[in-house]
Parts: structure tokens; C-alpha cells; sequence
């Protein structure tokens, strides 16, 4: 076990013992991975797992044995579009370093790579990514996808050299730059109603963190959408519509359900 591994079973545990304190309760979402980001990485990352496993899943059983190698290790924008990224803040960081990892290790293992190898090199990948990122006050998109950049490009050297040694019949990789995949819907939103959207990521990511999900305040996640807003989705989003008699109403968003440029009416949605 890795000492970034270590780390994260030993915090788990601990919140898993002593759960959250009553500060930590009083406060939101951000603030929360912002105090102790090493502890929050533990539960951002099996949350950020579970939203793009049947993603890679299906890329790997169905479309990657059609394409010709080499294999692309970018994600090309789907990991992001799963989870639902949108605040482009140490959280959303945090969770890209935790999907990268996963993909990663599903990808290089169906490429034909041996477990430990993978498993060592990706680990200690992680470590450097986590220790890069957490001291950095100015954490950013493109500060993430550089830092990924470089220890994926670092990844198939070594993989390269290992391969031509040990003479593995393993499919080569590369990190190429790619198109995403998503579609665009619009958004119809009555005069007098405010409508919010926080992807399943974000939900599942407050419900862990003790926190309520649908409390904007302290679930500190959620997206004003206005009207005739255009938004790019993919995957489980849930919305909150704030009513004018001050009630609320909420339910889900199924964009992997949805055409491209579909229409999302809040009227008649609230009507049914």
C-alpha cells in the first residue's frame, strides 16, 4: 500500500469513527474540502469513482475493441462531463485526479498491462498529483490538465521501456487531445421561478459529507440556470426549482436520455 493509500484508509476510518464535528456541520460543501483536503479527498474520490465507472465500462467493453491502437489515456472531456464539473475549484481538481486514476487503471489493465505495474506507477501517480495540487491556492482547470499531462506523458515512457524489457504483448498508449462527448439542452424557465442544477456528483458528494444536499447554502454546488439558458450535459443531473409562493420542488435530469439540442420545460414539468 502506497503512503497516499495509507493516508486515505487511516482518514476514512477517522470519519468514518467520529463522523463530522459540529463546526464542520455548520459549514458548506467547499469550505469543507478547502479545511482538510487530504480527509475530503477520501471521500471525494470513491464518489467521483462511482460516477464515471459505467462510463469507462461501457468505452471498454463496447467501443474500444473497435478502435485501432494505439490507445488514448486522455479522457477527452467525458470524465468531467460525468461528474458534472462546473466550479473549476479545489474540488473539482480533487475529483479529476481521482477519475484520472480510476481510468487510468481500467484502461492500461485492458490494454494488456500487468495489475501490479499498473497499479504501482498510477498510485504514485496519484500521490504527486494530490501533493501538487492541494498546496496551490490558485487551482484551476488548466493547472489540473497540465499536471495531467505531464504524468501521463511520464506513464507511457516508463510503459514503453517496460514493455520493450519484458517483452509484454500489450497494446501501446498515447495522450492525445480529443473531442467530448454531451449534448446541448435549453432551458425554459417560467417569469417568478428560480431554477438550480447540481449534478449527481455534487449530490452524492454533500450526502457524504453530511451535509443536505438541496440546502444551496451548505450543498454550496448548485448553478442558476436561466431562461433559454443553453447548457452542455451529460450523465444524472438533479434541478431545484425555487417557486414564488417560496415552496420547491426537485427531481432528475437524465441528459444520457436526451437528444442533442432538446428543450427542458419547467412548466410542464411542474404541471405533470
Amino acid at each position: 500500500m502506497t503512503p497516499l493509500a495509507f493516508q486515505i484508509v487511516v482518514t476514512t476510518v477517522i470519519l468514518a469513527m467520529g463522523g463530522l464535528s459540529h463546526a464542520d456541520a455548520q459549514s458548506n460543501s467547499r469550505t469543507l474540502v478547502a479545511m482538510n483536503q487530504l480527509a475530503q479527498y477520501a471521500i471525494i474520490k470513491p464518489v467521483a469513482e462511482n460516477q464515471v465507472k459505467a462510463g469507462i465500462r461501457d468505452y471498454i467493453q463496447t467501443r474500444l475493441p473497435r478502435e485501432s491502437p494505439p490507445v488514448n489515456l486522455h479522457g477527452c472531456g467525458t470524465l468531467e462531463l460525468d461528474m458534472g464539473l462546473r466550479h473549476n475549484d479545489l474540488t473539482d481538481a480533487l475529483a479529476r485526479v481521482a477519475a484520472h486514476h480510476y481510468w487510468w487503471n481500467q484502461l492500461l489493465l485492458s490494454a494488456g498491462y500487468p495489475r501490479e505495474i499498473v497499479t504501482s506507477l498510477t498510485d504514485e501517480i496519484e500521490g504527486r498529483l494530490i501533493k501538487g495540487v492541494i498546496p496551490k491556492s490558485n487551482v484551476n482547470e488548466k493547472f489540473v490538465a497540465n499536471a495531467l499531462s505531464l504524468e501521463a506523458n511520464g506513464l507511457i515512457k516508463q510503459l514503453r521501456l517496460l514493455k520493450a524489457k519484458q517483452h509484454w504483448r500489450a497494446k501501446d498508449v498515447i495522450y492525445d487531445e480529443c473531442g467530448g462527448p454531451g449534448i446541448f439542452i435549453e432551458f425554459k424557465v417560467p417569469n417568478g421561478v428560480r431554477l438550480f442544477i447540481a449534478s449527481d456528483f455534487y449530490v452524492d458528494l454533500c450526502r457524504k459529507q453530511g451535509l443536505p444536499p438541496f440546502d444551496r447554502l451548505k450543498c454550496n454546488h448548485w448553478v442558476e440556470v436561466h431562461n433559454r439558458a443553453q447548457e452542455q450535459l451529460a450523465g444524472i443531473y438533479d434541478y431545484l426549482a425555487e417557486l414564488p409562493d417560496g415552496t420547491t420542488k426537485n427531481a432528475r435530469i437524465n441528459a444520457n436520455k436526451m437528444e442533442d439540442g432538446a428543450v427542458f420545460n419547467l412548466t410542464k414539468v411542474l404541471n405533470r
